[in-house]
């Protein structure tokens, strides 16, 4: 029978559920202690039945019948599948991402305690000749380090492998009740939206809820689908007695009728719909919810099932060489190592590396000479067949500085000073602490991210300010949609407003540094580093910062009949002094330090000159 959902193309997202639906109990270290219902700690189920109604198909928790979502639910094609002790391994790709704070603090698990927990899921999974290569992403994202019901798909999408060659796997801690994966008949099973979220409360132990998770991605049902999840007495209902049960039900006919049950023996009581009593219930089934110690094994016709999954639509997560390097992060030229885990023997090794670079041998040595993020790959000949694998953005080079840009005072206006980054990588996180000299008493009055690169970050702050002490800090932080990294580029992310508090007369320099608790950091979604710092000042427009010839301090970096006006009006009329001599200086006569009696005629002729005669062919000393 085709399957009933388009199950690679459609792209819908799941609906939420109410919040009353969730666990009201969180922190428990095992399925075992969350009891307050039958779908309280895994929601596989809930979310593959709120897809169904988005895509207006009805629940599959209610169906009338038992529908089939791809030949595998085919009882002669799935037991096709079923392995012989000596049948070769199917190995599976998993990436592991684990949430950390975006300052690389706190990550939820180690790399240790990952390979640990593949270990014990392999243990469970080798009677079925599949087991699972895996590689260990830190996600630092603060906004997630707790994650809430509404940011799981924002939070999919920005950190999710490619989901058709990865079955993606988040470890964190959530403030729902439950952890969950993915149908492979689901509509999101090879997008980035699919794959599995293990909450905190389902991280240790013998890992089977892991392992049970794994089992929904790769095509099973809960054992008691075919009693609790499905219309009660209807026919898809799996009886005790019942005839046919590979139809029926989790489509498994070795795999007994049972209500849910939460201990380790067989199920009590008797099937309401036939008063005969449960019997044996198979407690031992990793699909069940028994607590996690008591579920250790897959049957026949569910590692069947499984093995069927993985090759007809989960295929592209079959790993035949598997890059071993965790993401490489750090400042440019980049020095790198990376090898390939493989269990075939390999005729030859092709490494892209992402930089016009191949190298032909088993592992790769390599310098990154630029900054910038490169993708690498590799291929290998097998007597298999060829087998590859790509890492997108492996290695992040970085040569990023920050820099206060050099700003001029115009006179009863606020003094802005822009806050350029240049940045080569996606940053997720920007601390800027700034100190500033005490020339002009400039006073610091806010922040604006208008129009400039830190725009659309939803944090954009002041953390610390202390103006006699002359010190501020700025924070920068994106929306937890993941969707508003400061890209790779160059320009303002910020502006800082000052107030002159004096006469404005001095050189006000502005830097970035250390103070205190606060130091400058930028923060990636793979690493922390501290950026290269660039001072900055602030001065009086005009005295030589502007091209010479603003006598009458307008601002304008060309010279006008305004300036001839304010000299003349100096020698000749009422003896004011212009602000600023060295503008004034037009012919520089006075050198770079000039006086009142350096400003004569000629400094009026070589205006006049300029502008109405020779023109700007000439030009002006700029005495920058």
């Amino acid at each position: 029978m085709p399957c009933l959902l388009n199950c690679r193309d459609l792209k819908n997202r799941l609906l939420l559920v109410a919040l009353g639906l969730i666990l009201g109990t969180r922190g428990g270290s095992s399925a075992e202690t969350i009891k307050a219902d039958s779908l309280n700690w895994c929601g596989t189920q809930k979310k593959f039945d709120d897809e169904l109604r988005v895509l207006g198909l009805g629940a599959a928790s209610a169906a009338y019948a038992c529908p089939e979502y791809g030949p595998c639910d085919n009882p002669d094609t799935r037991d096709g599948w079923i392995p012989d002790p000596g049948a070769p391994i199917t190995r599976v790709r998993l990436a592991i991402h684990v949430l950390a704070n975006s300052d690389g603090s706190s990550p939820f698990t180690t790399p240790a305690s990952v390979q640990n927990a593949v270990n014990l899921i392999n243990q469970h999974y080798a009677p079925s000749r599949i087991q699972f290569d895996h590689v260990f992403d830190q996600v630092n994202f603060t906004e997630w380090r707790l994650l809430s019901e509404y940011e799981i798909d924002n939070m999919k999408t920005y950190s999710a492998f490619d989901a058709t060659r990865w079955l993606n796997v988040w470890v964190t801690s959530v403030d729902y009740g439950y952890s969950f994966g993915t149908f492979p008949f689901s509509s999101d099973a090879l997008g980035p939206t699919g794959g599995i979220v293990l909450g905190h409360f389902h991280w240790g132990g013998n890992f089977s809820t892991f392992a049970h998770e794994i089992g929904h991605c790769l095509g099973l049902w809960h054992t008691f689908h075919g009693v609790t999840e499905v219309n009660r007495c209807g026919p898809c209902y799996e009886f005790v007695g019942a005839a046919n049960r590979d139809v029926l039900g989790d489509m498994c006919e070795d795999t007994p009728p049972t209500n849910v049950w939460y201990e380790c023996n067989s199920a009590t009581g008797v099937d309401s719909c036939t008063g005969q009593p449960w019997g044996f219930t198979q407690p031992e089934n990793i699909m069940g919810y028994t607590p996690s110690s008591c579920r250790t094994m897959f049957t026949p016709q569910q590692q069947a099932r499984m093995r069927c999954w993985i090759d007809d639509k989960l295929s592209g997560w079959i790993s035949g060489v598997l890059i071993q390097a965790d993401t490489l992060f750090g400042p440019a030229p980049l020095g790198v190592n990376i090898t390939a885990l493989t269990f075939r023997q390999v005729n030859s090794w092709s490494w892209d590396m992402g930089d016009q670079t191949i190298i032909n041998l088993s592992a790769a040595s390599h310098t990154y000479a630029q900054p910038g993020m490169y993708t690498v790959g590799v291929a290998i000949q097998t007597p298999d067949g060829p087998f590859s694998d790509t890492r997108p953005d492996l290695v992040w080079a970085y040569a990023d500085t920050v820099a206060l840009v050099t700003g001029a005072i115009v006179p009863e206006e606020p003094v802005r000073v822009d806050i350029s980054v240049r940045n080569f990588v996606p940053m997720s996180e920007l601390l800027i602490p700034i100190t500033w000299t005490a020339g002009n008493s400039l006073r610091l009055d806010s922040i604006s991210t208008a129009g400039l690169r830190g725009e659309t970050f939803d944090t954009r702050s002041l953390v610390h300010v202390n103006n006699t002490l002359r010190q501020a800090t700025l924070l920068l932080v994106p929306d937890n949609d993941g969707q508003t990294l400061l890209p790779p580029d160059y320009g303002p992310v910020a502006a800082l407003y000052f107030t002159p508090q004096e006469a404005l007369r001095d050189t006000t320099s502005i830097a970035v540094t250390s103070y205190d608790s606060y130091a400058p950091f930028f923060a990636t979604p793979v690493g922390l580093y501290q950026p290269s710092l660039l001072a900055g000042e602030v001065y009086v427009r005009g005295c030589c910062r502007d091209r010479v010839g603003d006598a009458n301090n307008s601002g304008d970096d060309e010279p006008t009949v305004g300036d001839v006006a304010a000299i003349i009006d100096m020698l000749y009329i009422n003896g004011t002094a212009v602000d600023c001599m060295a503008e004034a200086d037009v012919n520089q006569s006075g050198g770079p330090d000039p006086s009142v009696e350096d400003i004569t005629v000629g400094d009026v002729s070589a205006l006049i000159d300029y502008l109405f005669i020779t023109g700007p062919s000439l030009g002006l000393p700029d005495c920058l």
